[in-house]
């Protein structure tokens, strides 16, 4: 099995990103994407392909998002402390991190107002995050290693699947669960 990689160049020289590509998402101005690869998340301007800026991480990046403005990216990950670290995009540098997963973090969404962040993790559990202030605005749980998180256009649920076929649908405003499920045939 051959690995994808994802060639870059800066301003010295060309180089490839040798870890596998967990995630991207492009900016709203679609000028930069941002690239996780291992422990790091590049930010790679879209036209001339130069990296941009590198963010380093002390876990196994498993997912990115940016915030609506582009201003704060929100970094998730981890395997045994699964945590959510949040960086200015202009200085590169950790505002804060978010605490509370017992286990690593395998995907991350964000409200279309930006207010809310929403996590799932292989703890079995979904956090709804407040960004500002950062705290946690209810927890969830999601059946056997929540791996898809996805939310609502307007903000209003999210919804998660877990490895052992079980969905769930959540309203953000009073955290109630107004659906769930079980596929009939499970992925793991």
């Amino acid at each position: 099995r051959r690995q994808r990689q994802m060639c870059i160049r800066d301003s010295t020289e060309s180089f490839r990103i040798g870890e596998r590509v967990e995630h991207m998402q492009i900016t709203k101005d679609e000028a930069s994407v941002f690239v996780s690869a291992g422990h790091d998340v590049h930010a790679v301007d879209l036209l001339s392909r130069d990296l941009i800026q590198t963010f380093a991480t002390e876990m196994q990046v498993a997912c990115l998002t940016l915030s609506q403005d582009d201003r704060r990216l929100y970094v998730a990950g981890g395997w045994a402390d699964g945590f959510v670290s949040v960086f200015d995009t202009a200085s590169g540098q950790v505002l804060h991190r978010l605490h509370g997963h017992e286990r690593g973090v395998n995907n991350i969404a964000l409200s279309p107002n930006g207010k809310r962040l929403a996590t799932a993790s292989a703890d079995r559990t979904v956090r709804i995050w407040s960004t500002d202030p950062t705290a946690v605005t209810g927890s969830h749980p999601a059946g056997l290693d929540a791996r898809s998180l996805a939310r609502s256009q307007s903000g209003g649920h999210v919804a998660t699947a877990a490895l052992d076929g079980s969905w769930r649908l959540w309203s953000t405003i009073d955290m109630s669960l107004t659906a769930s499920g079980v596929l009939q045939d499970p992925l793991y």
